[in-house]
């Protein structure tokens, strides 16, 4: 009875876990797929395993609409200027964590 209980447990835990895995990985997967064909072929929505041909276009027409090399750009340099700083900061205030003695230290912030 005992082993039955443990099994029963561990597959309503894998269940919802595996549920909450094709919740994340397939939003991600339909824009890439989506990617793949163009806006005609999405309006009419058959649901298809493969992807389409039409990749190299769509990046195409991105980029003449976009400059998707400056945006691209923008995205890296904002994230690694942003990650240096609270770097920094984050350096700066755990040293002070560390070594100075100060009133309320023990307690959790």
């Amino acid at each position: 009875m005992n082993n039955r209980k443990h099994f029963l447990q561990k597959f309503i835990k894998y269940f919802f876990l595996s549920v909450a895995v094709i919740a994340t990985v397939y939003p991600l997967y339909w824009m890439v797929f989506a990617g793949t064909y163009g806006s005609s072929e999405l309006i009419h929505f058959v649901f298809r395993w493969l992807p389409g041909d039409k990749l190299a276009e769509n990046f195409k027409e991105l980029q003449d609409s976009f400059n998707m090399i400056k945006v691209i750009w923008n995205t890296v340099y904002v994230s690694v200027v942003g990650t240096t700083l609270s770097l920094i900061v984050n350096l700066m205030m755990g040293y002070a964590f560390a070594k100075y003695n100060f009133r309320f230290k023990k307690n959790d912030l």
